[in-house]
């Protein structure tokens, strides 16, 4: 499978741990993990990017916690 259709299913699996967590936060950290579980492997900058564009692209309300870094959507 070509590097454009493993970065959509990655993060489609990204957009289905966000929604796992309606109510709560989610980490980057946690989100690698999930991801890693599904047989990706994606450094935490490149989903810290993703993440960024997904919730710019799809205006996803967020906040972004300071402390621990956690997306809360």
């Amino acid at each position: 499978m070509g590097t454009n259709y493993t970065a959509l299913f990655c993060q489609i699996e990204i957009l289905r741990a966000i929604s796992d967590k309606p109510d709560r936060s989610i980490s980057a950290e946690t989100i690698q993990t999930v991801l890693e579980g599904k047989g990706f492997s994606v450094q935490i900058r490149t989903l810290q990017r993703d993440l960024k564009a997904l919730i710019k692209e799809l205006n996803i309300p967020r906040k972004i916690g300071k402390p621990s870094k956690k997306i809360i959507i």
